[in-house]
């Protein structure tokens, strides 16, 4: 079995050394063997995990629920049930977070139609709304008006 660096496993697989260091320390990686020479190795194994690993980030994973895949007992190969568990869950995930991005995106084009209909050099209605909540609402009385 060969083994690697930690900077050979980082450039093969084009991630960088602290990307690789974070996984091993997450788990996510094997832990590395150290060399005589202080050096840290990784296994040959560690690059096709490591590819596995920036898959699923692709596919909008994040490093804990990859952990959960890498959790799953399996020999050479992830049980299917398993996958497909995780699997639609994430797609549920997905699908709940689109809707909410369409809700703001819906939000933002009201948003926008309102800034289009104001008159030049007039104030931005959302910024007011937005001073407004921040500031307590209109009402709002500093501590001095208090005393």
């Amino acid at each position: 079995m060969t083994r690697c660096t930690v900077g050979e496993l980082a450039r093969t697989a084009r991630v960088s050394t602290d990307t690789v260091r974070l996984y091993e320390k997450m788990g996510l990686l094997p832990k590395a063997e150290r060399g005589e020479n202080r050096y840290r190795y990784f296994s040959s194994d560690s690059l096709p995990r490591l590819h596995f690993i920036r898959r699923l980030q692709e596919m909008g994973f994040t490093l804990e629920e990859i952990a959960l895949f890498l959790e799953l007992p399996h020999e050479d190969h992830l049980l299917c049930p398993d996958v497909r568990k995780l699997l639609e869950q994430k797609l549920a995930h997905l699908k709940n977070r689109i809707r909410e991005m369409s809700s703001l995106a819906s939000m933002l084009e009201g948003f926008i139609e309102q800034c289009f209909h104001q008159a030049e050099g007039t104030h931005c209605p959302l910024v007011e709304q937005s001073q407004m909540a921040f500031e307590g609402g209109p009402e709002r009385k500093t501590r001095r008006e208090h005393q």
